[in-house]
């Protein structure tokens, strides 16, 4: 299942050495891009469902 396999590589990423994970700097920098994207949608978080 797939929630299985996501429990996996969650845990596998926990044991992980620490120069796999996203730097500071860009976790930031794609934080700072996700924003600017709501912002251009209206700020709105739940939008309507597509018919």
């Amino acid at each position: 299942m797939e929630i299985m396999q996501e429990v996996r590589d969650f845990a596998a990423m926990e044991n992980a050495p620490v120069q796999t994970f996203v730097s500071v700097e860009d976790a930031e920098a794609g934080m700072a891009e996700m924003s600017e994207r709501l912002r251009e949608r209206g700020g709105d978080v739940y939008l309507p469902a597509a018919e």
